[in-house]
């Protein structure tokens, strides 16, 4: 299938109750360049409530979204307000026509520094087919900001669809219904008060291949 290469640019910018969010990506996957832009805010209702909108769209490459939108609402609780829940909705169409509709449930915890606990559901259909699956995940971070945070997650579960060649027409360039896992371990690392650097290792694994990645990446806060 190819090695991958992505290279990706992303921006925040903080208004009093908005936190709005950009990213291009320009990747390499399975043979294929492609381009994905994406847009979020997050939005700030009170205290205890917040939210995300956020769309993207990629340039027609056929393991990119030709759209996507999800959403979520969030909720802090306890004194501390150190427990966030949320709900979120998603939908995502294929270059090829088939559509994913999701329903998501979250939980985040944290603790006393230095650990933050987090784990997340998701509900599934994917058509044609109307093929429901469910994937989970659990992550645990370790670390103070503006010093170091250690990120390990794992996920597991099924996909409804996943295209793996240009052609979905064609024999083989697609698969359907199947289980897959991905674990990661993420470091982010502050060189000075507002610069640091980012490492990411990942394994992703279905019946059909696996993939092994490393992300590296600059953050500077302006």
């Amino acid at each position: 299938f190819g090695s991958w290469r992505d290279v990706t640019v992303k921006g925040i910018y903080g208004l009093p109750s908005h936190l709005l969010q950009a990213e291009i990506s320009v990747n390499n996957r399975f043979n294929q360049q492609g381009v994905f832009v994406g847009l979020s805010d997050t939005i700030t209702f009170n205290d205890d409530w917040y939210g995300t909108v956020a769309v993207g769209f990629g340039d027609g490459a056929f393991y990119l979204p030709r759209y996507r939108v999800d959403a979520s609402l969030n909720k802090k609780w306890l004194p501390q307000k150190n427990l966030v829940t949320s709900i979120g909705a998603g939908h995502y169409r294929a270059p090829g026509g088939s559509t994913d509709n999701s329903l998501s449930l979250g939980l985040v915890y944290y603790f006393d520094a230095p650990w933050v606990a987090e784990v997340g559901i998701r509900a599934n259909t994917s058509n044609p087919g109307a093929i429901t699956t469910q994937q989970q995940f659990l992550a645990v971070t370790y670390g103070q900001v503006k010093e170091n945070l250690v990120t390990v997650r794992h996920a597991w579960g099924g996909e409804g669809y996943q295209n793996i060649a240009a052609n979905s027409q064609a024999a083989n360039s697609q698969l359907v219904n199947f289980a897959s896992k991905e674990t990661s371990v993420s470091w982010r690392h502050w060189l000075a008060p507002s610069t640091g650097v980012l490492i990411n290792a990942n394994r992703y694994t279905n019946p059909f291949y696996n993939r092994n990645g490393l992300n590296v990446g600059i953050f500077h806060d302006f």
